[in-house]
Order: C-alpha cells, then structure tokens, then sequence
C-alpha cells in the first residue's frame, strides 16, 4: 500500500501551517477520494459560478454552516 508522507509546521506566534506533499502521492491521494470523478469537476464549476456571482459568505467556525 502507498504512503503519503506529510510535513507540516507551525510558523510561531502566527495562526498559518505550511503544508508540504509529494504530487504524485497526492494525485492518487486525490483519485482515491474521487476528485477527479466528472460529477466532482462539475460541482467545482459551480462553485466556481457562485464565487463569481456573490453568493459565498465568510465562515470563522464550522459552526456557522449550522446557522
């Protein structure tokens, strides 16, 4: 079974991680999950149209879908 090696730091005193993954590993990562399904593609499409036209709000927490 493939791995996927990771690394992620935490720069100090600054909420942001940096995130490094090998592509090709990703890829099939990404596969496995069904990213490159048509209907998946479709669905990004329109994500894309709604960010386009207004419709998208800012979210702090997940808890914010719930409202």
């Amino acid at each position: 079974m493939p791995t996927l090696d990771i690394a992620i730091r935490k720069r100090q005193k600054v909420k942001v991680y940096n995130i490094q993954i090998d592509l090709a590993k990703f890829e099939n990562l990404a596969a496995s999950f069904g990213f490159f399904n048509p209907s998946f593609l479709e669905s990004l499409e329109r994500a894309e149209q709604d960010i386009a036209k207004g419709r998208t709000k800012k979210l702090r927490t997940f808890k914010q879908l719930a409202e």
